[in-house]
């Protein structure tokens, strides 16, 4: 299962209620944290402290995804490094950072403007990893991918969190074979094959179903329309994605390498996900956010547009 906090939901302005981009993805009792605008910390602490994560960066949180090189993905690795550095943590805390190569020289610099002027130690261990298509992690039950984006003409991202397809026992069959609960089953689950006492063997394969699909959840960051992205995110639990202008700015969108609501809305039809997340909200639209909710669902219904520190689970699908 999935757990995805929205930290930050804002375009490049913070507002009152909203910092910039940052998105939690919690699995299996570890974080991983995609952008890190602008206050991501301090909307972090605001979610520990509200007991909505126990994600800590360093400890159990020690990868973080970069989208692409715009300060409002990035700037707020300033201070969660800086507030890594004065909390002095042992054992020394480490963090991964991925993104593209220009992303990656941005946050380079930030790390070095937080280090101590007399140690120069930025009181974390940091490893960087130019990020390129395809898997990036493979972490147990979970993968995580990165595809190329059209936001920009320079490096740009987005990431794939997918649980690995399972197996389900099915009792019904096991019980048709006459295979007693207990070991034996518990043997068949693992993968054994087994040997009943009256010398029948029964593999696996006779009583597990066929591999049902994890969850999959892609977040695509700032990105202008194509078709591609619908592709990528076909048949996906959750396509978290942006709406920066509402389709009366359309041109805009199309300008600055954005997407309108109802342009995220077709490409969620046509991928069939089975829910729709807006984020990235202009601050044109503060308080106006249930426009851009409608556009969207006139179009595709299954839409939400969370607030920060909303936060929403994913769960595979029964088999």
């Amino acid at each position: 299962m999935f757990e995805i906090l929205f930290l930050g939901t804002s375009a490049a302005i913070p507002t009152p209620e909203r910092t910039p981009s940052a998105t939690l993805i919690r699995y299996g009792g570890r974080h991983y944290l995609v952008d890190c605008g602008e206050g991501t910390y301090q909307r972090l602490a605001q979610a520990r402290a509200a007991g909505l994560t126990d994600a800590q960066p360093g400890v159990n949180l020690r990868q973080v995804f970069f989208t692409h090189d715009h300060l409002d993905h990035l700037l707020g690795i300033g201070g969660l490094l800086f507030s890594l550095r004065m909390a002095n943590l042992k054992p020394r805390p480490r963090l991964s950072i991925y993104g593209g190569s220009t992303t990656l020289d941005r946050v380079r610099i930030l790390a070095t403007l937080i280090r101590s002027p007399e140690a120069r130690d930025p009181g974390v261990d940091i490893e960087y990893f130019a990020v390129s298509r395809g898997v990036l992690i493979e972490d147990g039950e979970l993968v995580i991918s990165a595809f190329r984006t059209n936001h920009t003409a320079r490096p740009c991202f987005g990431y794939i969190f997918e649980e690995r397809p399972r197996r389900h026992f099915r009792p019904e069959l096991a019980e048709r074979l006459g295979v007693p609960a207990g070991p034996w089953r518990e043997r068949l689950m693992a993968g054994e094959t087994i040997t009943l006492p009256d010398g029948e063997v029964i593999h696996p394969d006779q009583v597990l179903s066929d591999p049902v699909p994890g969850a999959k959840v892609v977040i695509s960051g700032d990105i202008a329309f194509t078709h591609s992205l619908a592709r990528i995110a076909q048949g996906a639990d959750l396509l978290i994605t942006e709406a920066t202008f509402s389709s009366d700015q359309a041109h805009l969108a199309e300008a600055s390498g954005h997407m309108t609501p109802a342009q995220a809305a077709t490409i969620a039809a046509e991928a069939k996900v089975r829910l729709l997340c807006l984020t990235h909200i202009g601050d044109a639209y503060r308080g106006r956010e249930a426009e851009l909710l409608a556009e969207a669902r006139a179009i595709f219904p299954n839409t939400i547009l969370p607030s920060d520190l909303e936060r929403i689970t994913v769960e595979r699908r029964a088999p």
